[in-house]
């Protein structure tokens, strides 16, 4: 998703210098696509683009016919093959097929793209819902919106709300009208506690997924730019920083101190939110004392349970760089168990 605002605030950029532009979105796969469905690219009337829509193979023919829909103002549902021989120069096993939608924005789809962009900036999930056709009308619909929304019935309201949790697009069919479905949700983000070896092993990996990552520490002498380099160092306590965050679904919290006057504030926090993985470093003797005392602190046995501890999928890790690619592994894993 933040690759998608980066490219939609070049397009309003290049529209605002009195650009024609048009944008490109991958909305239906098949077989092994370079890129998944959402991926966009926008171009505008001089032919300088952002993004892509296949990895490589495609992009020249739709900047050309960029060009064609910008001068028209008609919208174009285009579909591409991707060979064998393609697929393999961007690093695919077999070739697969691709339709984008390639639409030159109006002023009201620039004030609906300016509206998404503040909703992100404000941490709030929202869909674009784009009806495909010449002309194309898009509507901005709120997570609290979706099930009172005029255009769909309830069983579609459900589909739209699977999409915005799983954040995946999708299109829907109704009434000889398709819809495409694209999720707009906050950036994800992940607490660390504990400015530790691992820690900055695993920062880098994290951050390279697309997460948002601070790291807790009160200790100054951890928690240090030359160890930690471009990333949100909180030094401050635990239970101080916890209480005023807002550790939604879109959120992970993991503890590495194996100390309790750090982890366990954090843990207490984030068992009482939608936080989508909780995990904490530590044998299996280390955890069962830690759930002694969490459980002495009022957690039930079936929050205590959604602790992944000792943390990270087994994959036999005897060093700091290893442990973080387990942990990195698993996060990403319940992140998208459901899809």
């Amino acid at each position: 998703m933040d690759d998608t605002i980066t490219i939609l605030k070049q397009l309003l950029e290049w529209r605002s210098n009195g650009e024609g532009v048009a944008l490109a979105t991958v909305i239906k796969t098949w077989g092994s696509a370079p890129r998944r469905t959402g991926s966009t690219m926008c171009i505008n009337s001089k032919m300088e683009f952002q993004g892509s829509v296949s990895g490589g193979c495609v992009e020249t023919a739709v900047i050309e016919q960029a060009l064609t829909v910008i001068n028209s103002n008609q919208n174009q549902l285009l579909e591409y093959g991707v060979s064998q021989e393609q697929a393999w120069e961007v690093g695919l096993a077999c070739g697969g097929t691709i339709e984008v939608y390639l639409q030159a924005i109006s002023d009201q789809q620039a004030q609906q793209i300016s509206t998404l962009i503040e909703l992100a900036t404000e941490n709030e999930s929202a869909l674009l819902v784009v009806e495909l056709g010449d002309k194309t009308h898009y509507d901005v619909v709120l997570a609290s919106q979706i099930n009172s929304c005029p255009l769909f019935d309830q069983s579609e309201s459900e589909l739209l709300n699977k999409s915005l949790q799983q954040d995946r697009t999708r299109v829907i069919e109704k009434n000889h009208n398709r819809y495409f479905i694209h999720p707009f949700n906050p950036q994800l983000a992940l607490y660390i506690i504990g400015a530790v070896h691992i820690a900055q092993q695993l920062v880098p990996i994290i951050m390279s997924l697309g997460f948002n990552v601070s790291v807790v520490d009160p200790r100054a002498a951890f928690a240090t730019k030359e160890r930690f380099p471009d990333v949100e160092l909180i030094t401050r306590w635990p239970q101080q920083v916890f209480t005023e965050l807002n550790l939604n679904h879109r959120t992970a919290v993991i503890a590495l101190t194996h100390d309790p006057k750090f982890d366990d504030p954090a843990l207490k926090a984030a068992l009482r939110s939608d936080a989508f993985y909780i995990g904490a470093l530590g044998s299996r003797k280390t955890h069962a004392s830690r759930l002694e005392r969490l459980s002495k602190e009022g957690i039930d046995k079936k929050q205590l349970s959604r602790i992944h501890a000792p943390i990270g999928i087994d994959i036999h890790a005897s060093n700091p760089a290893e442990i973080a690619v387990s942990i990195a592994a698993e996060l990403v894993q319940q992140l998208r168990k459901n899809e």
